[in-house]
């Protein structure tokens, strides 16, 4: 009885820091595969528009990788967010007008958003964290 009160001690005291880590872990996993695949998986992947003029190499959104490398992802309190500086993230991620003019239109090419696969994931690494204290 003693051993299962000490885990669960251990649970109460380390639990909140894990799940907030392996949710944020999740979430960069989630975002940077968007660039990899060239496309968003909610339930499943949907791949992006493809450019009017096609690419020579390289994949959409990554000729210089810049977009990718400014993504940043936080947490705090349980809660994971996902931030770029760069004002042509939202853009990308949500579609609309871009340019000196906003004269051109950007097809929404998501890369951030709610996901049932990462949502999955994220439970998946939950359950095995509170398996691997419960079971040492």
């Amino acid at each position: 009885m003693q051993d299962l009160i000490n885990k669960l001690e251990k649970l109460s005291n380390s639990a909140p820091q894990a799940i907030e880590t392996i949710a944020r872990v999740e979430v960069d996993k989630h975002v940077q595969k968007a660039f990899i695949n060239e496309g968003f998986t909610d339930k499943k992947l949907t791949k992006w528009t493809k450019t009017k003029k096609p690419k020579k190499r390289g994949k959409i959104l990554t000729d210089t990788g810049h977009l990718a490398d400014t993504l940043k992802v936080t947490s705090s309190r349980l809660v994971v967010k996902v931030a770029s500086p760069t004002a042509y993230a939202r853009v990308h991620n949500q579609s609309g007008r871009a340019g000196r003019n906003k004269t051109a239109f950007i097809p929404q090419r998501k890369f951030i958003g709610q996901s049932e696969v990462m949502m999955k994931n994220i439970t998946t690494g939950w359950k095995n964290y509170f398996n691997s204290i419960l079971k040492s």
